[in-house]
């Protein structure tokens, strides 16, 4: 392949298909998305939900708590500060 054939966008769409295709597979599902439409378009609906499930419970440490992430310091007279 010559170098000007890989573009930008071929890079970010072909990962982006990746990414999406290890997510689904990991989880037992199927991607499925449009086969018509803009290219720049049509990964927007699953990728969307991805971040959604992401942002809630799909990350294995996202309740965790440790003294490297959380500090907390007493009060002026040594008691808890609400959380």
């Amino acid at each position: 392949m010559h170098p000007s054939l890989l573009r930008t966008e071929y890079v970010w769409d072909g990962f982006t298909l990746l990414v999406l295709l290890e997510d689904y597979s990991s989880q037992g599902n199927f991607l499925l998305v449009p086969h018509s439409g803009n290219q720049n378009e049509r990964f927007d609906e699953v990728m969307i939900a991805r971040n959604h499930f992401m942002s809630q419970s799909g990350q294995p440490e996202w309740s965790h708590f440790c003294n490297k992430c959380c500090r907390v310091w007493p009060g002026q007279n040594g008691e808890q500060p609400s959380v």
